[in-house]
């Protein structure tokens, strides 16, 4: 496993850029924080899946893909790999499919531990976004598990302060 913390921990420090979906825009806006992930990377998303979320003034660059006739899973999904940049989404079934491509991918929660990783979060801020999404969003055992090992992952390799 501590090699995966290392991978991870590698993309957080090359992240640049992501095409993000619908759920995790609306969880991260709720959850207040979506306005400081895209001061640190460029979010895209195309523009059926912007109209999704119901939001008219999102941080995120909308852009146009070809064939809009697909379906918001399949846009996400071929943006991605078209332009060979990572997802942040919660739908499991667009992350096997990255997964399988062997592109990197996060969710909401794991982008609050790319934040602390970029010292753009202080451990109290993480915290309370923590706190804040997981009031709305669910997340499996193991998903918590793994967000909190990347976390003392963090706290080993860096010296973030703890939680």
């Amino acid at each position: 496993m501590e090699k995966n913390f290392k991978k991870v921990l590698v993309q957080f420090g090359i992240l640049d850029k992501a095409v993000i979906d619908a759920s995790s825009i609306i969880y991260m806006r709720k959850a207040g924080y979506l306005s400081g992930l895209a001061a640190e990377i460029r979010l895209f998303s195309p523009n059926p899946v912007i109209n999704e979320t119901g939001y008219g003034d999102l941080p995120v660059k909308s852009v146009s893909i070809s064939n809009e006739a697909q379906s918001n899973d399949h846009l996400i999904v071929d943006y991605s790999l078209t332009h060979q940049i990572p997802v942040i989404s919660e739908d499991k079934k667009i992350l096997m499919q990255i997964g399988r491509a062997r592109r990197p991918y996060f969710n909401s929660l794991m982008m609050l531990n790319f934040l602390l990783f970029r010292h753009k979060l202080s451990a109290d801020d993480h915290g309370v976004y923590f706190r804040r999404l997981t009031d709305f969003a669910w997340y499996s055992p193991a998903v918590l598990a793994y967000s909190k090992s990347i976390y003392i992952a963090m706290i080993d390799d860096m010296g973030c302060p703890p939680i």
